[in-house]
């Protein structure tokens, strides 16, 4: 698997920190070939450094990790937006806390371990069940383990290699889970593919453990916006069901951007999935969005899409009605 990891400083005359909740994620905009490319990705430094660092998987035919891993140098400038998203450790975390991570899912996960090491020296424990398919893809592998035999007491690792163990399904969940004996205020994060955090979600409600305990994040593994869309595809408009136009999306624009070139009244505001104003019902067809963004998942599950992140896979059609 390629990684790069992008190293990022505040380029302005006084540079400062970069704050945010351990878990948020931030929207890198990189201009390539004359267009403005956005991709969202959650931050694995620990809070208040003059430094972000953040994770790009190589995707093939992904825009923005192929610029990142063919065309970046050092000192090349990036648009950076945010902190987002409402996947984070509290203010004040408990004593411990339990992380489930698959693939690269572990990244606001370094975050919290970072913090959580180095805000709360001999106190509280983080422990970690991480799914990968094989050893090589392991993100941060070495420093996973360096960080739990430098501290053994505060932090645990425990990998699930699918082509060694067979895939994480729920009963190894929950025979992992109940072998922790974890605390009553113990708060559970999991951030991965949808189907595996399900499946994380529907053991822990069976174990008792409480929804304002859980805390969660799924991520798609598609290609960047801009890359998985390969026709042109129409869109329709409509405004509590009274029509306001049609317009085709060419492949490599978002929902948003073909909107606003046919001068539709598409409602938005920062453009980069923070703010959530250019949320809107999708009533019909298919439309895929980078993540992780700003939605909820109840959002989500509703059928709401932010326009300025989603591409149509089919036909689709919307309404920009006030939510």
């Amino acid at each position: 698997m390629r990684q790069a990891k992008l190293v990022l400083e505040d380029s302005g005359g006084n540079p400062g920190t970069f704050d945010f909740r351990p878990g948020q994620f931030f929207t890198l905009v990189a201009d390539i070939d004359g267009r403005p490319v956005r991709r969202a990705y959650s931050a694995s430094s620990a809070p208040g450094s003059s430094r972000l660092e953040v994770t790009v998987k190589h995707v093939e035919g992904g825009r923005f990790s192929t610029h990142a891993h063919r065309s970046l140098r050092p000192g090349d400038r990036l648009a950076v937006r945010g902190p987002s998203g409402s996947f984070h450790a509290e203010p004040h975390p408990p004593d411990e806390i339990v992380l489930i991570a698959a693939g690269s899912g572990v990244t606001p996960m370094m975050s919290m371990i970072r913090a959580q090491l180095a805000a709360r020296p001999g106190h509280g424990r983080t422990t970690l069940l991480y799914s990968n398919s094989s050893a090589g893809e392991v993100i941060f592998a070495d420093e996973l383990t360096r960080l739990a035999k430098d501290a053994p007491d505060r932090l645990s690792v425990t990998h699930v290699l699918t082509d060694q163990d067979g895939r994480l399904d729920a009963e190894g969940v929950r025979r992992w889970v109940t072998g922790l004996v974890p605390a009553e205020d113990v708060h559970y994060y999991l951030c991965g593919p949808a189907p595996l955090m399900n499946v994380v979600q529907d053991v822990l409600t069976g174990l008792g453990v409480p929804d304002e305990l859980v805390h969660h994040e799924s991520y798609t593994s598609a290609a960047d916006t801009g890359t998985v869309v390969t026709a042109p595809q129409e869109m329709t408009v409509e405004e509590d069901g009274r029509r306001v136009g049609t317009v085709v999306v060419e492949p490599g624009q978002t929902l948003l951007d073909a909107g606003l070139a046919a001068g539709l009244p598409m409602p938005h505001s920062c453009t980069v999935g923070n703010c959530g104003d250019c949320m809107v019902r999708l009533r019909s067809g298919e439309v895929t969005q980078n993540e992780p963004n700003c939605l909820t998942p109840q959002q989500k599950a509703d059928g709401y899409v932010l326009t300025c992140m989603g591409c149509p896979r089919s036909k689709v059609t919307l309404d920009i009605a006030d939510p």
